[in-house]
């Protein structure tokens, strides 16, 4: 269902929203990325083609990280609008089996800022594997999920790195921990960040009995990852539609505004609880950009015209 709307998205002009992409074809390393151990780039064996290989690294944990001036990885992410910070990666050998989260870290070269994932660092033999991590650039105060590596005022050290980011890390684990040494093999394709959130609410909900509906969306939006649509506080057990387009229309509709272009529309039905569950993957091979956009109405007497709707939501590859 959704692989046949944004398939059609190939079709369409992606926006601008990608700041920097490194896939090191022809070995071209923008952002200067290295693991600070035996790194080499094939031309094949990536997600796909060429990617950055550790080679037999005798360290307690892969860090995968800009070198250099970072390219147009680094500067000002406030005034870029970096919204997101992306990279695939593979395990292909180490000597030890455990559990390790994969964290972003930021640095200006003096202060060092954190993010540790919520998501494990793929296991040998596992494949690639796709990270993305979030992040509100504007914010002046230190956002949920943050912390300070060392020392350091959290609010003042959030503004010094984010307005002036050198440095790139991603590193094998809770970077407060301490970890065995092992032998690592491991690779890492398709760095990028992005200026473009990858989930825009853009609110234009229509109440209804239940209350105004709300359509939330996950996923990290990269080739043949997990996506997911959660619909709550909808009339129960009625019939409803997702509605899905490639561009923007914002039409008075049955007393609401429906935004999205009808591209695809969906027929569903409503659980006992109002709520509705759709999962589905992102296609392969969207140009970075690509957007879609999202809105469920559902019919519901107790609505200005017999239906209610739910916010809409931008969906963005980064």
């Amino acid at each position: 269902m959704l692989r046949t709307l944004v398939s059609l998205a190939l079709l369409a002009a992606p926006l601008a929203a990608q700041n920097a992409l490194d896939q090191f074809t022809g070995g071209l390393n923008q952002g200067g990325w290295t693991w600070g151990g035996p790194t080499i780039i094939p031309a094949s064996g990536g997600n796909p083609g060429a990617f950055l290989r550790l080679m037999d690294a005798d360290t307690f944990a892969p860090q995968l990280r800009t070198s250099g001036t970072g390219g147009p990885f680094a500067g000002n992410w406030r005034a870029l609008g970096v919204h997101s910070v992306g990279v695939d990666l593979i395990t292909i050998s180490s000597q030890f089996s455990e559990q390790r989260e994969c964290t972003l870290e930021l640095s200006d070269g003096v202060h060092t800022i954190y993010y540790l994932g919520t998501d494990f660092v793929p296991q040998p033999g596992q494949g690639w594997k796709s990270f993305e991590f979030q992040l509100d650039p504007s914010s002046t105060t230190m956002p949920p999920g943050w912390a300070v590596f060392d020392v350091g005022e959290p609010d003042h050290t959030w503004n010094a790195v984010i307005t002036n980011v050198k440095q790139i890390t991603f590193f094998y684990g809770n970077p407060t921990f301490f970890f065995i040494f092992d032998i690592w093999n491991a690779g890492a394709d398709n760095l990028r960040i992005s200026s473009h959130p990858i989930w825009t609410d853009l609110g234009n909900g229509l109440a209804g009995s239940a209350g105004t509906p709300t359509l939330t969306g996950s996923g990290q939006l990269v080739d043949n990852s997990n996506l997911k649509l959660d619909l709550a506080n909808a009339k129960p057990s009625a019939p409803a539609a997702l509605i899905l387009g490639l561009s923007e229309r914002n039409a008075s509709f049955k007393g609401g505004v429906l935004v999205p272009n009808v591209d695809l529309l969906v027929s569903l039905v409503t659980s006992t609880g109002g709520m509705l569950a759709i999962s589905s993957h992102w296609p392969t091979g969207l140009p970075s950009g690509t957007s879609v956009w999202l809105q469920t109405w559902v019919q519901d007497a107790g609505g200005p015209k017999g239906f209610a709707a739910s916010n809409a939501l931008e969906a963005t590859s980064p």
